[in-house]
């Protein structure tokens, strides 16, 4: 009786054993599936050629060639960016569109489209580097041909959707001061440049556009530059259309997307993308200006002279200032020193020795060639 006790607890002790081994397996398996969905990105393969789309980490959609989007999430896969990239291309002018994703970094990658007949070869080149909390991405249009080659003028446009984002950067509008930017509206494609076309830029501009959803663009000073836009995006557009004929033969079109991880940064996150631009894309003052141009006027000829000016004036200008213990910083010889307004030919029946007559203010007002001229288009 005895030994059939022990022989049933012995048995019970192995049913327990077992089962609580089959429950540890349990619990391993189960962390360990946890731990590589945490620390891994789908298994799918970052880049999928089906349909000529691009896909991400978690098998999101970043890049639709045929439809010429791409996409930016945030970490919760909320979209915070789309645009329309390569928008004026024919993609019936390319008998192949490939992509090559043998970079060093995975989430590198260059588009290539192989042109027919006479359009041009291109590559959109696509890098991504990260700095702390700023993702950047460069996207880099280029004309994959000789530099002689024989083929149809390229244009390069892309388009940012504004979406319900606060839109801040660009330029000071002449017409329309509004702030955010959303509302500005300028259909027309105008050079990007200040003040010099138009009604429509002033004398600040950058090539830099800021959204409230954590995102920047930044257009690289190479590009030949165009923009226009209206109340749901704005437009890039690289030609070689005046003013830029003949400065850029071969057309390109570089910009970067930075993308600010917002919940690493809580509620300044602007702010610290805003500072991360500065930092990294724009030069800063070097050296201390010259003090007098804070304490000492400017003296310009028009107030007195209007557009009578020549040697003779501007040699009496001088002294007068000197005769009446005024100090100075800067003198402007303003209208009318030039031939014809627009150009940059001095008037040589009023200015016979302009090299001369420069000496001659620099050494007796101690300007160290602080003269500066006035011009008109």
């Amino acid at each position: 009786m005895l030994e059939k006790r022990l022989k049933t607890i012995q048995t019970t002790i192995v049913v327990l054993t077992v089962l609580n081994i089959i429950i540890l397996l349990g619990y391993l398996i189960i962390s360990l599936t946890v731990i590589n969905n945490e620390t891994c990105p789908s298994e799918k393969p970052l880049f999928s050629e089906e349909k000529n789309q691009i896909f991400g980490q978690d098998n999101i959609l970043i890049h639709d060639l045929e439809n010429k989007d791409i996409y930016f999430y945030d970490s919760s896969k909320s979209s915070v960016l789309n645009a329309k990239i390569g928008n004026n291309l024919n993609l019936e002018d390319y008998q192949e569109i490939s992509i090559d994703t043998s970079r060093d970094n995975s989430e590198n990658y260059k588009v290539i489209y192989s042109a027919k007949a006479k359009a041009a070869n291109l590559i959109l080149d696509v890098r991504t580097k990260k700095s702390g909390a700023v993702t950047c991405k460069t996207y880099d249009w280029i004309v994959n041909e000789p530099f002689n080659s024989n083929y149809a003028k390229q244009e390069f446009e892309d388009c940012f959707y504004l979406g319900n984002a606060s839109w801040y950067g660009q330029a000071e509008n002449k017409n329309q001061q509004f702030w955010p930017i959303n509302d500005i509206e300028f259909k027309e494609y105008s050079p990007y440049l200040t003040g010099l076309f138009g009604d429509i830029w002033s004398s600040i501009l950058e090539r830099y556009w800021l959204s409230s959803n954590g995102i920047a663009v930044i257009v690289d000073q190479s590009s030949p530059l165009f923009v226009k836009k209206n109340k749901t995006s704005f437009c890039l557009l690289a030609s070689s259309k005046e003013p830029y004929h003949n400065q850029h033969l071969i057309v390109k079109l570089k910009y970067d997307i930075c993308q600010i991880d917002k919940s690493s940064a809580k509620t300044d996150y602007l702010n610290q993308l805003q500072l991360f631009v500065i930092n990294n894309y724009f030069a800063k003052p070097v050296g201390i200006p010259d003090e007098r141009m804070f304490k000492s006027p400017i003296w310009s000829t028009w107030a007195t002279f209007k557009k009578n000016i020549n040697e003779t004036t501007l040699k009496a200008f001088a002294h007068d200032i000197l005769k009446n213990n005024f100090t100075n910083s800067q003198l402007e010889i303003d209208d009318k020193w030039q031939t014809n307004y627009g150009d940059f030919i001095f008037d040589t029946k009023k200015f016979p020795d302009m090299k001369g007559l420069i000496t001659y203010l620099n050494n007796l007002l101690d300007l160290s060639c602080q003269e500066i001229f006035w011009y008109q288009k």
